[in-house]
């Protein structure tokens, strides 16, 4: 791994770090495995809203070009101890500068090989998190090397600094309420970028090295054109500064009693807290 105060300052600095080998050959073949057997039962129907549920109780949703998979190991309990056992904690520490983070949720974003139609979006974390503040980090993991044509993700430097708003999510109409103040549309990147006026940055890498991106930060992804499936793995985590506070266009969140809040924050064993060595301190 990367020298801590390095994975630090980069991160303040960029809104983004890459840091090489975070899960081990091991763990990948484990999830690479779970993820397999929840994708081979899926049903026939996608239609990306209506959920179903493999064997171990995961939840995923199928949708035109792959599947999303969320709370993963909240519900496969087989795949809970992968988080302890991992860097995870401990890188998620080093970004956010803390001795301790709190474990929000993890998923998979699996892009079937061949297509052109499952690109994402444009979109930062922040606008439709549930929790705000700038200590909600992404960690976006792939399980399968992301080369060129695999679906890559993208981020355009420097949108971590725009603090002061929030972008509507793409795939969201304008909700009742919202007079413009504190969401804005998010702008054509990639016209913006051809204009000069903003970098994009596409992020080739191997199996099992994590990207870490600040939840202002604007990101999307490639298609997967290649003829192999893209598999990344996502876990989200919360530091000093986070606080549950959802509004119009916050994602739910089921594992949150409101009337059950420490200091802004769920006091739940769905949200285990971890320390710099990698161990639960929840209790």
């Amino acid at each position: 791994m990367l020298d801590q105060t390095s994975n630090r300052a980069g991160y303040v600095a960029d809104g983004v770090r890459v840091v090489p080998k975070v899960l081990a050959p091991a763990q990948i073949v484990r999830l690479r495995a779970a993820v397999e057997d929840i994708v081979a039962q899926a049903p026939v129907v996608r239609d990306g809203v209506t959920p179903y549920f493999a064997a171990d109780g995961t939840q995923a949703v199928a949708y035109d070009g792959g599947y999303y998979v969320e709370y993963l190991s909240r519900n496969a309990p087989r795949l809970a101890a992968l988080l302890g056992e991992s860097a995870l904690p401990s890188l998620a520490c080093e970004l956010l500068g803390c001795d301790e983070v709190m474990f929000w949720r993890d998923e998979i974003h699996y892009k079937n090989p061949a297509s052109s139609g499952n690109a994402t979006p444009w979109h930062h974390g922040v606008g439709s998190f549930p929790f705000k503040g700038e200590d909600a980090l992404t960690l976006w993991l792939p399980l399968t090397d992301v080369g060129p044509d695999s679906g890559p993700l993208l981020t355009v430097a420097d949108t971590h600094r725009d603090t002061g708003f929030r972008y509507r999510p793409p795939t969201r109409s304008p909700a009742a309420g919202d007079d413009g103040s504190a969401y804005r549309t998010i702008p054509d990147f990639d016209a913006e970028a051809a204009a000069g006026r903003c970098r994009i940055d596409r992020w080739t890498m191997r199996a099992g090295t994590a990207l870490g991106f600040h939840p202002y930060t604007v990101h999307g992804s490639l298609p997967n054109r290649a003829e192999t499936p893209r598999i990344a793995y996502v876990s989200r985590w919360l530091g000093r500064d986070a606080r549950y506070a959802p509004d119009m266009y916050s994602v739910l969140e089921p594992g949150i009693d409101p009337a059950a809040l420490k200091d802004g924050l769920p006091d739940s064993p769905l949200f285990p807290r971890f320390g710099r060595a990698g161990l639960d301190t929840s209790t």
